[in-house]
């Protein structure tokens, strides 16, 4: 493994330095600890290292609402906003998965190799949210053939839960894939099992706060994991993603048809309508999510409030072109000098 691929885990019973890495034997990593344990931090600290290389795209999903990885938002190499929801989870996955598909298309036929391309790191915290009985579907499918085909495409997975069950997978594939494991303390044997991969070493009897094992095909360490503090990754943001906004959600990446309700309208008639006002004001996503969540039209997630605020200036834009006279109050047209 070259260093881009490495993050420093942290240290063993003898002080000695665990490193992990990403690679063909160990593409995926699975980091699950109850609440305490310091599952967060420890994917906060690798995704923080492993953003240091440009070899290295990173990919953030925060089933959290932002709470877990949202301090990451202007690490260099982001592709695209964080997810915070599902809607813009979705939209994040299709991206990639339809990425690992053009690698794999566009690489030699005879090698079969994608490696000239940078890698790209999908970091998704409290999977479960996306993948559990209560879950998305479409989410679900797609994070099953990120961790079954990514590797030849470079494109790896670190996926965390607080909730290490079997069924927070729903599809076993999803788990069996993930070949790496940092297990910090588990509630109870049975979360144990699922987060090591087996019957030992019990995660259940670490002591909270970083204590862990990381678990690989060939090595068990018990080790202190690395600690980065709030200021630390503050000053490390230093960049704006890639992508203001993910692109709508293929269902095509998903394997999936639409269903029958995909003719209809995904933005209802007020939402469109602030997001005429907001874009005639001149306001930006922020100030129109603050309108939207105002006028008890909820609050979207940052995909979908761009592409509403997309719609309400390509409307401002036609009606200003066709000498539409718009208000302060109200986007209405002036009736002395236009027929409807």
């Amino acid at each position: 493994m070259c260093s881009s691929d490495l993050w420093i885990a942290g240290k063993n019973e003898t002080g000695a330095t665990i490193t992990l890495g990403l690679s063909d034997q160990i593409p995926h990593y699975l980091f699950g600890g109850w609440t305490g344990s310091g599952k967060t931090w420890a994917m906060r600290s690798a995704l923080a290292q492993l953003s240091r290389d440009g070899e290295n795209r990173l990919v953030l999903i925060d089933a959290k609402f932002g709470d877990g990885l949202g301090c990451l938002a202007h690490l260099r190499g982001l592709v695209g906003p964080v997810a915070t929801d599902v809607e813009t989870a979705r939209a994040a996955l299709s991206w990639t998965v339809k990425e690992m598909r053009r690698r794999y298309e566009a690489s030699d036929p005879i090698s079969g190799s994608a490696g000239e391309h940078k890698r790209v790191i999908v970091a998704i915290d409290e999977i479960q949210e996306l993948t559990g009985k209560a879950g998305d579907a479409a989410a679900t499918e797609m994070i099953r053939r990120l961790v079954a085909q990514g590797r030849g495409a470079r494109v790896h997975c670190i996926i965390g839960t607080q909730h290490p069950t079997t069924s927070a997978f729903s599809d076993p594939a999803i788990r069996r894939n993930l070949t790496g494991r940092v297990a910090l303390r588990t509630e109870d044997y049975k979360a144990s099992e699922v987060v090591v991969g087996g019957p030992s070493p019990r995660a259940d009897r670490l002591l909270g706060a970083g204590d862990s094992y990381c678990l690989t095909p060939s090595a068990t360490h018990r080790a202190q994991l690395a600690y980065i503090s709030q200021a630390e990754l503050v000053a490390m943001s230093a960049a704006c993603p890639d992508l203001d906004a993910w692109p709508e959600f293929d269902p095509e990446a998903a394997g999936i048809l639409p269903d029958e309700d995909a003719g209809r309208w995904q933005y209802s008639g007020e939402e469109l309508a602030v997001a005429l006002v907001q874009a005639h004001l001149g306001n930006g996503r922020t100030l129109l999510v603050k309108a939207l969540d105002a006028a008890g039209l909820g609050k979207p997630g940052s995909g979908r409030a761009a592409r509403l605020l997309d719609l309400g200036r390509a409307a401002h834009r036609w009606l200003v072109a066709n000498d539409w006279q718009l208000g302060e109050a109200a986007c209405l047209p002036d009736s002395e000098t236009h027929t409807p």
